[in-house]
């Protein structure tokens, strides 16, 4: 398979940082990163579209670390209640 086009990487990208805003309200950085999302897009500039993309998918892995954290937290939480 070969490497995803502007336009896959700019609609993935998008969804990705509307996701995180939508349920992480600490991350007040998206808005301002979908404009420069839009805007490299806008500019057809394929190198800084792939720099974005690394950096999105660094800051979904760390999102999903956290949320992980914390349902795991909750499970032991449970799980203590219990014993």
């Amino acid at each position: 398979m070969g490497s995803p086009t502007s336009e896959v990487l700019y609609q993935r990208n998008r969804l990705i940082l509307q996701s995180l805003m939508d349920h992480n309200p600490d991350f007040t950085a998206g808005p301002a990163t979908i404009q420069v999302l839009h805007q490299t897009y806008s500019a057809k500039n394929r190198r800084g579209l792939r720099w974005i993309d690394k950096d999105v998918k660094e800051l979904f892995a760390l999102f999903l670390s956290r949320f992980q954290q914390v349902a795991l937290q909750e499970r032991l939480a449970e799980l203590q209640l219990l014993g």
